[in-house]
């Protein structure tokens, strides 16, 4: 009867003292302090890459084709210098390029000189001109990365033209001298589209595939040119 009681009171202690246990504490998890940025701020972006200031001189060789009344094909001889100015974009650079060029037109044309009144109408003579163009245009040049290696441009600028022209009269009784071609000052719109190509950093190849100057004045008209050149970086 005794060790059933003792036995009945050894089974109990576990009980009870389950019963008075507290539940165990959940774990402790170690996190990471929070940042003091908030939530829905981000890194600021870097800005975007100003151009180095340099500066690329370099010849170009063309032609040109005349426009209007003075229609002719004259070789241009132009000296480039190019500095980029700041970027407008990552792909789209603005830049300064100040050109003087030199261009050798000629022509001739057929002018009426003296009435016939034998036979009616007017006698006829040929005239031949030639002239030394000379122009500088400081212009802006838009660039904008086609490749690697390969930019598109377009310029547009306004400049000085000096002509000096020359007339050739033939020996014609009663044909007095007539200025086909004005010499002196004048005004020029040059604008222009091409490509640049630059295998290493300080050497350029471009490609002026279509420009169009637009004389004001004196001088031997509009015209049409195409220029190649290279530039070496300074």
């Amino acid at each position: 009867m005794l060790a059933a009681a003792i036995a009945a009171f050894g089974f109990s202690l576990p009980a009870a003292a389950a019963q008075k246990m507290p539940p165990p504490a959940p774990p402790r998890t170690t996190t990471a302090p929070k940042s003091a940025m908030p939530a829905h701020a981000t890194p600021v972006a870097s800005a975007v890459d100003e151009p180095s200031p340099e500066w690329r001189v370099g010849p170009a060789l063309g032609f040109e084709l005349g426009l209007g009344d003075q229609d002719y094909t004259a070789p241009k001889l132009r000296i480039d210098a190019q500095r980029a100015i700041r970027r407008v974009s990552p792909e789209t650079t603005l830049s300064f390029v100040g050109t003087f060029s030199v261009t050798h037109p000629s022509g001739k044309e057929t002018v009426p000189v003296a009435f016939n009144p034998f036979f009616g109408g007017l006698q006829t003579a040929e005239v031949q001109w030639d002239a030394n163009v000379f122009e500088l245009v400081p212009a802006a040049r838009v660039t904008y990365v086609a490749g690697p290696k390969l930019n598109l441009f377009a310029d547009g600028g306004l400049g000085l033209v000096y002509t000096a022209a020359r007339t050739y009269l033939p020996p014609i009784a009663g044909l007095q001298s007539s200025e086909l071609v004005g010499s002196g000052v004048g005004g020029v719109l040059r604008l222009a589209a091409g490509l640049e190509f630059t295998p290493s950093p300080g050497f350029r190849v471009a490609i002026q595939a279509i420009g169009l100057d637009i004389r004001f004045g004196k001088g031997p008209g509009s015209a049409f040119d195409m220029v190649a050149s290279v530039s070496h970086r300074l």
